[in-house]
């Protein structure tokens, strides 16, 4: 107890000490504080620091792949092209079976060329014979049809005609010179004879010639005379042949034309029906690339494999040096979103602690939304070199996460914005 006693009154003693604080230190302390304070709220407002709005992004080509989709479902009869392989547009990747074989299409496409490049004569119908299913009757309508405009332009008969019209025009025309020449020279003895005539009659006037000499060279003037317009006569009548033949060969020419005419209609009516045929085929049962570029596979794929309406089974992806990408963002921070900002791009294929990320600016932004969402197109001036100096290999549609850095805000103004969504809720 005693010692109880003597410790409880060094206690107070010391407390009492201890409670009285000194003035400096009071005065010292409250300024740090506001010195701190101060100190705090300046940094806050030099202190900035970007804002990032994240979406979901799609990196491809400047032209993007081109996917094939299975029109109708069935098995895989051919597959020609295996995978990443490149290949040339118009080229047949493969073909689903059905009832139509495709040597019969490739006889069909020939002749339909052969037809459209109207080298008719050349068009061997013994070996384009063949029987379709649900196209047989146009089918037989068209070669009924070239077999007959071959013979057509094969029968001599009309070129015979025209060759023999134009012999005649050009004889008559030879006699037309010929009369021409003649009634210029006949012109020039009848005047002869005019002035002989006047110069005898004054004779005969005078009593200087006799009267039947008289009588005789006015006979014969009027011989000249009446030879003159024989002339001219047959001339007109040769002139009236001419134009006679040259209306034959018109209408006959007419005639060609129009049986020509009437030929050409009806083929070409009924190629446009086997084109028909073909191009549905085509679409329904064989899958062909749209453009030149790479062949990628979709899926694992193997002939005699069945293959469903509607599935995607490759891509053509366009060979480009340069690469775009889509960034989808909600509406939320839209309105901070403008072109030339940068993007950090993390690829779900390559880890971004690994490889890097891709940097890009964004070059278009979407005025619409589609679903709730807005489209930010991207573009790669770097292409696909990473922060990392890596290139990374391209895939068709490579997707990943974006961030779109912003405009700079102050930590200041971020904790008044966030006072103040906590007051207005």
């Amino acid at each position: 107890m005693p010692d109880t006693k003597k410790l409880n009154i060094r206690s107070e003693d010391v407390n009492d000490i201890i409670s009285k604080t000194p003035n400096w230190m009071i005065s010292w302390g409250n300024s740090f504080l506001l010195g701190l304070i101060i100190l705090i709220i300046t940094a806050s407002w030099y202190f900035k620091y970007p804002d990032e709005i994240s979406g979901r992004v799609v990196i491809s080509t400047e032209s993007p792949p081109v996917k094939l989709v299975c029109k109708n479902g069935g098995y895989l009869e051919h597959l020609y092209y295996p995978d990443m392989s490149y290949i040339k547009k118009g080229k047949t990747i493969a073909e689903i079976t059905n009832p139509t074989r495709r040597e019969k299409i490739e006889i069909l496409r020939n002749l339909i060329n052969q037809t459209l490049s109207e080298n008719y004569l050349l068009i061997n119908l013994n070996d384009s014979v063949i029987n379709i299913n649900g196209i047989q009757q146009e089918y037989n309508r068209l070669i009924k049809s070239i077999r007959e405009y071959k013979y057509f332009l094969a029968d001599r008969h009309y070129s015979k005609t025209v060759q023999n019209l134009n012999e005649q025009i050009r004889n008559i025309n030879e006699l037309i010179i010929i009369d021409n020449n003649q009634i210029d020279l006949m012109k020039g003895d009848l005047q002869n004879l005019k002035v002989k005539f006047q110069t005898d009659s004054i004779l005969y006037l005078q009593g200087i010639i006799a009267k039947h000499e008289y009588y005789k060279q006015q006979s014969q003037w009027i011989a000249k005379q009446q030879e003159f317009e024989r002339l001219k006569k047959s001339l007109i009548e040769h002139q009236i042949t001419v134009i006679g033949y040259q209306n034959e060969k018109n209408i006959l020419q007419q005639e060609i034309l129009q049986k020509q005419r009437e030929y050409k209609i009806s083929i070409e009516s009924e190629v446009k029906e086997l084109q028909n045929f073909v191009d549905t085929w085509q679409q329904n049962y064989s899958l062909i690339s749209p453009t030149d570029g790479k062949l990628v596979y979709l899926k694992n794929l193997n002939e005699k494999q069945y293959v469903t309406t509607g599935e995607s089974l490759f891509a053509i992806v366009p060979k480009s040096k340069y690469y775009t990408a889509i960034i989808t963002i909600s509406a939320q921070g839209y309105g901070k979103v403008k072109t030339g900002q940068m993007v950090k791009i993390k690829l779900d294929n390559y880890p971004y602690y690994e490889f890097g990320q891709v940097t890009g600016i964004i070059s278009g932004i979407s005025l619409i939304p589609d679903k709730g969402q807005y489209m930010i197109k991207v573009t790669l001036p770097q292409g696909l070199y990473t922060t990392y100096k890596k290139k990374l290999a391209f895939k068709p549609e490579m997707t990943g996460t974006a961030a779109i850095v912003t405009d700079d805000l102050r930590l200041l103004q971020r904790i008044f914005y966030r006072l103040r969504k906590v007051i207005n809720k």
